[in-house]
């Protein structure tokens, strides 16, 4: 069994060139005395979290990606949030901001030890072999901004392993990082891999694409990355986010009116060929019938020609929220990228015909077939619930639901729900839920949905 905590605490422990900081116990408390000074205070890594596993079709590899939050410590005052991460005030970047003692004001670091050391760090570790057991080589990236949500992409023909992040500091970091997954394969110090960030993105617009509003204004809200092509086309991965084009709103709570349209803002790049250098990036945009696209979205999957996005949307009038699915039709070529059809017509929507309170934060897993499951939590936690879809690609249907169980939690950590195939059998799906119950306790629940629709 491997946890986030053991695997990547080795990592962190060891003497090595790859070491992040060799002094960093991080099993011990972090204000414990064994780590490192900096100028008065001491700096550890605090935890690992937003973990996720995916599975390498073509050499038969597990990867995981994990993102390590830093903190810093001290005798004598504590930065507002120790885990903050940097911004602005008053046109001055800061780095962390110090907690004035008997007062809720806060006063800007900007320039001590702490701003030279990582506020993240992100990890990834692929298998030495098909057998986890022997071992994994890991690696990691510095990050000095906050970056929620992390989706990966595993693209074996296109020889890339991509990560996406929401952040709301996207401005100042990476948007999307896509590793050459050969390099990962056979433990190369320092794989051949690139970095877009929010400016690339933008770049990559032709003339009279509106910029100055929609996710751009605001930073990027998850452009997770979804499809991959294989090495005979010069496209091999896609970035997709969703973008209220037409009727943006800063908040991705505000209600839409079926009377508008969103579009699907879709970015392709080839795979790395060099470490650090970045490619050319094209742009391909489409219009669909559906006005409920979130300015945030929760989870999308390619597979065989399509583009598998659920998201959960708040409806006008009862402020409920409804699980909706898009099946979208998409290409790649040393052109561009393109819809095969007019997918103002042509693009699929499934709406389930259950409204639920709170959030869903739904995920989506498909197979050859076309066959697929979206769970979640209903309720914030009262049920777990799957639905599944058999589509005909000739026309929308409503979804069966599945009630799997009931759950006595509180609470539902939405970063961990996960949905996959069964590597082996393409008729066996899998996912996860994980939530803290009326306990207090945490728990995890791993379910098997086995062919038979």
């Amino acid at each position: 069994v491997f946890s986030a905590s053991t695997l990547f605490g080795e990592f962190i422990d060891r003497d090595s060139p790859l070491d992040l900081n060799k002094h960093t116990g991080f099993r011990k408390p972090c204000d414990f005395p064994e780590y490192p000074e900096t100028s008065g205070n001491k700096f550890c890594i605090d935890e690992f979290y937003d973990t996720r596993a995916f599975f390498d079709q073509g050499a038969k590899r597990f990867i995981i990606l994990s993102q390590a939050r830093n903190r810093i410590w001290s005798d004598t005052w504590r930065p507002n949030g120790a885990t903050k991460f940097s911004g602005v005030e008053n046109g001055v970047r800061y780095c962390g901001k110090q907690g004035i003692k008997g007062s809720n004001e806060t006063v800007p670091l900007t320039s001590t030890s702490y701003c030279k050391l990582a506020r993240r760090h992100q990890l990834f570790a692929i298998s030495k072999t098909e057998d986890p057991r022997n071992g994994f080589y890991i690696y990691a990236l510095k990050k000095q901004n906050y970056e929620d949500w992390p989706w990966g992409a595993v693209n074996p023909a296109g020889d890339t392993f991509t990560i996406g992040h929401a952040s709301a500091a996207m401005d100042i970091g990476a948007a999307v990082t896509v590793i050459r997954l050969s390099d990962m394969r056979s433990g190369t110090p320092q794989p051949r891999y690139f970095q877009l960030t929010r400016d690339d993105l933008i770049a990559a617009h032709p003339a009279g694409v509106n910029t100055a509003d929609g996710p751009y204004s605001k930073g990027l809200y998850n452009p997770a990355p979804i499809a991959h092509h294989g090495p005979a086309q010069s496209l091999h991965g896609y970035t997709l986010i969703l973008s209220r084009v037409d009727h943006w709103s800063k908040s991705p709570e505000k209600n839409t009116t079926p009377s508008q349209t969103d579009s699907l803002r879709v970015f392709g790049y080839p795979k790395p060929t060099a470490h650090g250098v970045k490619p050319k990036v094209v742009y391909g945009e489409t219009v669909t019938e559906d006005a409920f696209l979130p300015g945030f979205m929760m989870h999308s999957v390619y597979r065989d020609g399509h583009v598998h996005v659920s998201w959960e949307s708040v409806e006008s009038a009862s402020k409920n929220r409804q699980l909706r699915y898009l099946d979208l039709p998409i290409s790649a070529s040393s052109k561009g990228i393109t819809f095969p059809i007019s997918t103002r017509n042509k693009a699929r929507h499934w709406v389930s015909g259950y409204v639920d309170k709170l959030n869903l934060f739904p995920t989506v897993a498909v197979n050859s077939a076309g066959k697929l499951i979206i769970p979640y939590v209903r309720g914030g936690g009262a049920q777990i619930r799957v639905h599944r879809w058999v589509p005909t690609r000739t026309a929308p249907a409503d979804s069966l639901l599945l009630h799997l169980s009931s759950a006595d939690w509180k609470s539902r950590n939405i970063d961990y729900s996960w949905a996959t195939v069964d590597p082996t059998d393409d008729q066996t799906f899998w996912f996860s839920q994980m939530g803290v119950n009326n306990a207090g306790s945490l728990r995890f629940y791993l379910f098997r949905v086995k062919g038979g629709f």
